[in-house]
């Protein structure tokens, strides 16, 4: 199947709507047809695999409520990847056999996961890229698990709170408080949420152990010279200690950096 064919198919279902095409006989067909092409052609391995895995449940059943947020949120991933061919095809042809097994079968049954519990369609752009940019060769099970648990654990108003820590994008807490329409006092909260995902780290938690290290070297000091049969110890002094702040101060860490670099 050639890249264009494959874009004119992915605008007709988004034309057509999912929940006719997935109630259809055409699902089964253009997956399975989809599927032949893995190797060559990445992303009829994503979507092909999407379209395998859903097709069955949906087929002839009155959606649930979690089905039609389902729906959307497969409409919205479709969209993304109309724009992603040429990127996503690059990634998944650099990949070896095993890796691309995985990414067709493990791996889009555990985007799925998210996708289907995902409340947040703003949240499913960062899915799909997130996705797309785990493809290669240093993913393993256990990494892959983490991200997706990660990504499926924030808000997209987390991810705003954390971008504001990168140089690479313009977000302030201001207009991070003014868009989203909360307090100072809430966001403290979502920075201490992101401080336990281990995506920022608090300032003044090392300001502690700086002043902690300066104590425990002048108490060291000062047995040192008790010991001593002469000692002075009017000449030991304790290093300048400073104040922590009573606000938490935060720096983004290194996982943090890479979290954003991957859903961006």
């Amino acid at each position: 199947m050639a890249k264009g064919k494959l874009e004119d198919f992915i605008n007709a279902v988004s034309e057509n709507g999912a929940q006719d095409f997935l109630e259809s006989d055409l699902a089964k067909t253009a997956a399975a047809e989809l599927g032949k092409h893995v190797v060559e052609e990445g992303t009829a391995l994503a979507i092909g695999s999407v379209f395998a895995a859903i097709a069955p449940r949906l087929n002839g059943i009155r959606l649930t409520y979690k089905e039609k947020r389902f729906e959307r949120n497969i409409k919205e991933a479709l969209s993304v990847l109309d724009k992603k061919i040429d990127v996503l095809d690059n990634h998944i042809t650099s990949l070896s056999n095993e890796m691309q097994d995985k990414f067709r079968g493990l791996y889009v049954e555990w985007i799925l996961d998210n996708l289907y519990e995902e409340k947040q369609i703003e949240k499913v752009p960062y899915q799909i890229q997130g996705f797309i940019n785990m493809m290669n060769m240093d993913t393993t099970d256990d990494i892959m698990l983490i991200f997706l648990e990660t990504l499926n654990q924030l808000t997209v108003l987390d991810i705003d709170v954390l971008k504001m820590y990168s140089y690479e994008y313009e977000e302030n807490w201001l207009n991070v408080c003014e868009k989203r329409g909360i307090s100072y006092e809430q966001m403290d909260m979502i920075k201490a949420k992101l401080e336990r995902h281990g995506l920022l780290y608090s300032n003044n938690d090392d300001q502690r152990d700086a002043n902690i290290d300066l104590v425990v070297e002048y108490l060291d000091k000062r047995v040192k010279e008790e010991n001593k049969k002469n000692g002075n110890l009017s000449n030991i002094r304790l290093g300048k200690t400073k104040k922590v702040k009573k606000t938490e101060s935060y720096s983004i860490t290194k996982l943090g950096r890479d979290f954003l670099k991957k859903i961006g």
